[in-house]
Formats: C-alpha cells, structure tokens, sequence
C-alpha cells in the first residue's frame, strides 16, 4: 500500500537507531531479550527476490540471537491503518515466501517473527489463521496451519508511555499513529513538543514526523472538511515552516563552509565556485545532497527545497547516493 501512512512508517525505521526503539517498544520483553539488537541489519533488499516484491510487506530486519551464536533470526514487520480481519493469511503467505527465499538461496534456516501494527481509531479484535476453522471437527485442526503473531495496537499505550520512550523519533512517530484521526488533539500536542525542544538535532530527529501532520493537515483543509482549532493549526504551519527554514539555512552553511575548505585546500575551481555556492540549483542540490547525508528523508527534503520528491530523488541519483532503476 503506498500512501502517506507506509510511507511515514517506513521512514521512521529507516534509521538503525529508529528501528531499535520501534522493536523495543513492539516486541514483547520476552522476545526482544533473546535478540542481540545491536547486530540489527536492514536485509530487504537481498531478502526479497525480485518476483517477491509485490508480495513482501513493509520492513524486514535481521538479527542475531543475544546468546553469542552464529545464528539469526528475521522480524518482519507488517502494519495496518485499517481494520483487516483476514490480515493473519497474508502474513501466512509472507511467511512462507520468506522460508523459500532463505531454501532457495540455500542458506540456513531462519526464524522469523511476524509483527503487525495497528493504527486506527476503531478495536481490533486480531484473529489467527487456526481460529477460523475452530467449529471444524477436531480431527481436522492438524491440518491448518498454526504460527504466533506479535499484535501490537498502538491505542493501547497510553500518551505517558509513549513520551516516555527515550527515542524522541519513535516517541513522536508513536504519538502520530495513535491520534492521527484526532489532527486538533495530535497538533496540540505536538506543538507542546517542538516547544520544549532544546537544540537542532532534536528537531531535526522529529522533522519526518512533522512532514507527516503537515501533509495530512494540509489534505483535509484543503477539502474544507476541518475546521476546528483553525487557528492551532496556522500556528503549527508557521512553526513546521520556520523549523523547516532553519534546518535549511544551516545545511546551506554547512555546504558554503566545507565548499570554501575544499576550494581552498585544493586550489581547484570546482571546489571555488562550491565555496561561493553560485546559483540557487547549486544551492538547492547542495541543500538535498547533504541533507540526505544527514539522514533527511526525501519527503523532508522535498518540503525544505520546495522541490518535488521526484527531482529529490532524480538529484540524488545524479550525485550517486541512490540506486537507478533498472
């Protein structure tokens, strides 16, 4: 599903440090005390064939049991904004294209953990394949297929829990999903949080987030459809904009100071004219080049230089920080 939702879920757990927030929260302690998260490894692109790729869900992770052996496990993480009662044979289906992959590429066995994330206003009573066939005679259970699934509805976790996560990208990221159908209370609160924000790199570690309302505010005003709170939301667009103009100002300066180093340390006319920053595509390539060095991610980028994610994307590949299609 590509909307703005999976696109905002897999941004977040872009980072390693993300990611190990996200698993520490979601994963039961249970679990999440045999693994070795340090030795966390994004494995989606060599875990997916390229016949797979429609079917795989979000985010595939690797890791390494705590216990010191060569041995890992796989966590595959699927998330819903939508109440989908037969989401547990999709995740049946992942779970056996997966085992597959690993007998096809002949390599050991993994375990792999199904996490499923739930963010909607509306309860979720989460089902097993098995229970569907429990009025089936007894004799007949043997032949379904049984797996566990790690179900985690972020509505269950209070406000205080959340904040309390000591990632302030996940934290944030956690609060959104939980009260993204209640954009006047999210908002709110978010702007108690920019408020009481100390330094760049904490708003920057929230900027995705930020994006994320911005768009979503913007969708439904644009339809006319919400007004409530008019003016906590102006304020909020004022405040996203002025972070966002600040996180631009310094990555320009940033980009001035290291072309004027290099300019003059190689004498090199190339590394002159990155010193002067001549022009504003220069700029503005500048701005998304290190931007993304920085771990911005396009949809932020996009928003800071005005740019479409598009062009983003096209600047990066030029500069080669991304991969061409094939």
């Amino acid at each position: 599903m590509d909307n703005i939702h999976d696109k905002h879920f897999k941004e977040n757990l872009n980072d390693k440090d993300n990611a190990i927030a996200f698993l520490n929260v979601t994963l039961p302690v249970s679990v999440s005390s045999l693994l070795d998260m340090n030795s966390l490894t994004s494995v989606k692109e060599s875990f997916i064939t390229p016949e797979l790729k429609g079917l795989f869900a979000d985010v595939v992770f690797e890791c390494k049991l705590a216990t010191g052996e060569d041995v890992y496990c796989s966590i595959l993480i699927e998330h819903k904004s939508y109440n989908d009662p037969y989401v547990a044979f999709q995740l049946g289906s992942y779970l056996f294209a997966a085992y597959r992959t690993q007998i096809k590429a002949k390599q050991p066995l993994k375990v792999i953990i199904p996490l499923l994330f739930y963010h909607h206003e509306k309860e979720w009573n989460f089902r097993t394949v098995d229970s569907f066939f429990e009025y089936f005679p007894r004799e007949m259970h043997r032949f379904v297929p049984r797996f566990d699934t790690v179900f985690f509805d972020i509505k269950r976790m209070s406000d205080e829990e959340i904040m309390n996560v000591q990632n302030l990208a996940i934290a944030t990221f956690l609060l959104s999903q939980k009260h993204i159908h209640d954009l006047d209370g999210l908002v709110e609160k978010i702007l108690k949080i920019i408020e009481s924000l100390q330094n760049y790199e904490e708003r920057n570690s929230i900027a995705s987030t930020l994006v994320y309302i911005k768009l979503q505010v913007a969708k439904i005003e644009s339809k006319q459809k919400y007004k409530s709170n008019n003016s906590l939301n102006k304020k909020f667009m004022a405040v996203v904009e002025e972070l966002f103009t600040d996180i631009k100002r310094r990555i320009e300066t940033e980009s001035m100071l290291k072309g004027k180093a290099e300019g003059k340390a190689e004498g090199k006319a190339e590394g002159k004219a990155e010193g002067k920053a001549e022009g504003i595509e220069q700029k503005v390539i500048e701005v998304v080049v290190n931007g993304y060095k920085k771990g911005l991610d396009i949809s932020m980028l996009a928003n800071i230089t005005q740019l479409t994610e598009d062009r983003v994307i096209e600047i990066l590949k030029e500069k080669g920080l991304m991969k061409p299609n094939k």
